[in-house]
């Protein structure tokens, strides 16, 4: 091979790469979208434990007793645990793809997740199933054989074939537990005041200025009610969202550099721009 040929030759082995690495960017994009999102589940501003201490709570109010006794919340403390132990999961993971997709792959080092759900003692006293023990534990061991070398496209098609079903798993039982078991714990709130708590305080409400009082709470207690329901609903949206996004890229494993998988990664980002700025829109107001 002459010299101008081998030139030649590095040069479309240099564009080669950097088109790639454009490409593989729409991935990082994505990930960080996905990892924003996830990310918001510590502002959602709600918890099982809160859940069963309003619970508590309202019953106290109907029954007109004091609490004597601790409320019984140590399933819902260990359900808040599990979710959370999901939560970091999912942040380590897109973490990780985010990484590896973007420039400072190289430099990035992947840590333990910790005591697996099996470990922890939360199994036997919360609803997990077993394919969420599973995608769990698959996520921790592949974060922590996660090398990454100069391949990237291939070192990423890998680990999306790896993990999408572990990734999916998660990702749909952490939207279930926050955006419809407790947004369902509020609405159930909500219906206890509405049918029970309220009226029995406008029956006893002795002047029309009491009562009028009773009124101004009652609306703004169900509108907060209402705006974390909104927020709870929303993160399980982006949680959905980035699901899809996910199957997108298994689906495209082997041709992540395509543009058309590259326009519909972005796609999926945008979308996920767009849920995070609606879940930071539903905060800031009821602030």
């Amino acid at each position: 091979m002459t010299q101008k040929l081998r030139s030649a030759a590095l040069l479309l082995l240099l564009i080669a790469t950097l088109h790639a690495c454009v490409n593989i960017k729409a991935v990082d994009t994505y990930a960080t979208g996905a990892l924003e999102n996830i990310t918001q589940f510590d502002n959602t501003g709600y918890s099982f434990q809160q859940a069963c201490a309003d619970s508590c709570k309202l019953q106290r109010y109907f029954s007109l007793q004091l609490q004597t006794t601790p409320c019984p919340c140590e399933s819902n403390k260990k359900a808040d645990a599990g979710t959370r132990k999901i939560y970091e999961a999912l942040k380590a993971y897109f973490t990780a793809l985010s990484k590896l997709a973007g420039k400072d792959a190289s430099t990035y080092k992947v840590t333990a997740l910790g005591t697996s759900l099996n470990e922890s003692g939360l199994i036997s006293s919360t609803p997990y199933k077993k394919e969420v023990v599973n995608a769990y534990s698959k996520i921790s061991e592949v974060l922590l054989h996660l090398i990454t070398d100069g391949y990237r496209s291939r070192k990423l098609k890998q680990v999306i074939e790896q993990s999408n079903g572990p990734v999916d798993t998660l990702l749909h039982y952490l939207s279930f537990a926050i955006a419809t078991n407790l947004s369902g714990k509020l609405q159930v709130k909500a219906a206890r005041l509405q049918y029970d708590i309220y009226p029995e305080m406008m029956r006893h409400a002795a002047t029309d200025f009491e009562k009028k009082k009773v009124i101004d709470e009652y609306d703004d207690t169900m509108a907060a009610i209402a705006a974390k329901q909104a927020l709870l609903e929303t993160f399980g949206k982006a949680l959905e969202k980035t699901a899809a996004g996910h199957r997108q890229l298994y689906n495209n494993r082997n041709r992540l550099t395509a543009k058309d998988v590259q326009e519909a990664t972005m796609r999926y980002a945008n979308d996920l721009g767009d849920l995070y700025n609606e879940f930071n829109t539903i905060k800031n107001a009821d602030k």
